[in-house]
């Protein structure tokens, strides 16, 4: 008997419109190349990448908000993540 095996297409993951993610977040889901882009773009240096926070666009580009001061905190899925001040 023959057996069919299905595969399911890779699912492409896309920032929520009004979320906020951090740097890190976004690296986590495979994002560098975003991050690098919108870090370049907005003169944040490299280093300091992962604790930017950035706001979600409607077509799924980003843009910097804040630099965080101290880190950046991951609010899990579905939630803003923050800056963490002090």
């Amino acid at each position: 008997m023959p057996v069919i095996v299905a595969i399911a297409p890779a699912h492409t993951w896309r920032c929520t419109f009004g979320v906020d993610y951090c740097g890190a977040t976004l690296t986590r889901y495979g994002k560098t190349e975003m991050i690098d882009h919108a870090a370049s773009a907005f003169s944040v240096p490299p280093s300091e990448s992962l604790k930017v926070l950035f706001a979600c666009n409607y077509d799924g580009s980003i843009t910097k908000i804040d630099i965080c001061e101290k880190s950046c905190q991951d609010a899990d899925p579905g939630n803003s993540d923050y800056c963490i001040k002090s």
